[in-house]
């Protein structure tokens, strides 16, 4: 899947460089590539606030909220389903309130390694 994505991401970047380039000619058609298509084809996955590539290639997803109030589990649940899916080697949720605010959903959020993929829980302060 990242491999898709990768080549996805790196197609979509060409076409727009094509796009670019062909905004004169009116005559000219999209193109689609392979890795285009078999994208749209497959189910779609929820939307995440953050995707990170690392610099060996690695994926890492993250959910952000503004206040720590907003946190729900069907977030934690859809950070874990698209996390699962590309491969992510971690994830994390991300506030800016601070911790002493927060709810206790944040603090049972934060995942180890030894529970499977570590998720990490990012707010202004520890509490």
């Amino acid at each position: 899947m990242r491999d898709d994505l990768l080549e996805f991401l790196d197609d979509r970047r060409s076409r727009a460089f094509t796009a670019s380039r062909d905004y004169w000619r009116p005559s000219a058609k999209p193109r689609w590539s392979r890795a285009t298509t078999s994208m749209l084809r497959k189910p779609k996955l929820p939307d995440v606030d953050v995707l990170m590539v690392l610099h060996d290639g690695g994926l890492v997803v993250g959910e952000c909220k503004r206040r720590g109030t907003g946190l729900r589990e069907a977030d934690i649940e859809k950070l874990d389903r698209v996390a699962d899916r590309i491969g992510a080697r971690w994830s994390f949720l991300a506030t800016t309130s601070w911790a002493g605010d927060c709810p206790e959903i944040w603090q049972e959020a934060a995942r180890s390694a030894s529970e499977g993929s570590p998720r990490f829980v990012l707010t202004a302060a520890l509490a």
